[in-house]
């Protein structure tokens, strides 16, 4: 589990420091999410060690993975301004990476 944690903290570490050229963090955001979205499945695996606090907020992230997976199929017009690209390419994808972070740092801490 640790290595789980420790995994995606390096990723969102490159991510964010890959942003100062906004190309690339963009790109690496795209590994960030492939990384997240496996952890998370792995996740399953250690489900009935898990809290239940802690599924809850499992279950939320697959909500917002959800959510916005789908607003990003059905609104694509929404990314001909610039703020709405801003907050839908970069801010949004970010605060569920660090939700998703946040998860996993509580779930590391009850299984250690």
């Amino acid at each position: 589990m640790k290595i789980l944690y420790k995994t995606n903290l390096l990723a969102f570490i490159i991510t964010l420091v890959l942003y100062l050229t906004i190309y690339f963090g963009l790109l690496f955001q795209i590994l960030l999410g492939l990384i997240q979205i496996f952890s998370a499945l792995s996740l399953f695996y250690y489900w009935k060690n898990i809290s239940k606090s802690s599924k809850a907020k499992v279950l939320y992230y697959w909500l917002f993975v959800a959510v916005y997976f789908l607003l990003c199929i059905t609104i694509e017009n929404l990314y001909n301004d610039t703020i709405p690209y801003i907050i839908g390419l970069i801010l949004l994808p970010l605060s569920i990476a660090s939700y998703f972070l946040y998860t996993l740092k509580r779930i590391n801490k009850e299984l250690s």
